[in-house]
């Protein structure tokens, strides 16, 4: 019976010091102005699919590729180093390779010149060859290092609406920005993968608000750990590797426009 009284005791000081700390933690919270919820915060998860992300289909051939253009920075441009597309005329980027994500980026000249030999911009592309797709895949220059998410959204919004003043009939696709190596991301904590990922994030999202389609090739390129595929890099751990391009141009056509 003694027994059964200390037990008892025991048990009713446990539950006064639980309802005790309890009770400290609300006042704590409410004092501070700390709300339950921030433990629940609603996320935008990078992995959540909007309607604005182009699904599996099949596959749509190289006559799909061939009706499209390529606006790109220098990590998609790599593609055109191998004998992967055969429309490589239609891969265009800056006039020096690169292609940052700034407020002059519809204007910035780029690789192609005109037949008088005059460089040219997106814009003056587009505007002379009304392509039927146009695929564009920036923001590894000069963005996701640079641009909060303000800024990166306002410059990609600045870009799509001068392509369509030009050639509203042109079905613009957004394709994600690549991740890069484990060791890149941590070298480089500007161009992270975190940063990429949440970059990824702003670009479908500005897909859902005007619009467009969003392409996550990402996802194809991606290892258990959410870095590059050391399989499909190019040694440099930003750029991709023929392996890597053939799987991008793979997706491209069994992720088609629908």
């Amino acid at each position: 019976m003694k027994n059964y009284n200390t037990l008892i005791r025991i048990l009713s000081i446990t539950i006064c010091i639980v309802l005790v700390a309890c009770v400290a933690a609300t006042s704590l919270m409410f004092v501070f102005g700390v709300k339950a919820d921030i433990y629940v915060l609603p996320s935008r998860d990078k992995d959540q699919s909007t309607p604005a992300r182009l699904g599996t289909t099949f596959d749509y051939g190289d006559s799909y590729i061939y009706q499209m253009l390529f606006f790109c920075d220098s990590v998609m441009a790599g593609i055109t180093e191998f004998d992967i597309i055969n429309n490589e005329n239609d891969v265009i980027t800056g006039k020096r390779g690169d292609l940052p994500l700034d407020f002059n980026i519809s204007t910035t000249e780029v690789n192609k010149k005109d037949l008088d030999g005059k460089t040219q911009s997106i814009i003056d592309l587009v505007k002379l060859q009304k392509p039927r797709y146009l695929l564009i895949s920036v923001g590894i220059n000069n963005g996701v290092e640079h641009c909060a998410e303000e800024k990166f959204k306002q410059y990609y919004t600045k870009l799509v609406e001068a392509i369509r003043a030009e050639s509203p009939q042109t079905h613009i696709i957004l394709q994600s920005v690549f991740p890069v190596s484990k060791q890149a991301s941590k070298s480089n904590p500007s161009r992270s993968n975190e940063k990429i990922d949440a970059a990824n994030v702003w670009i479908e999202e500005l897909c859902v608000s005007l619009s467009l389609r969003y392409l996550n090739t990402a996802e194809i390129l991606k290892n258990d750990k959410g870095a590059l595929d050391p399989t499909f890099d190019s040694g440099d751990g930003i750029r991709l590797n023929e392996k890597g391009y053939r799987a991008v141009i793979a997706y491209i056509k069994t992720h088609g426009y629908k």
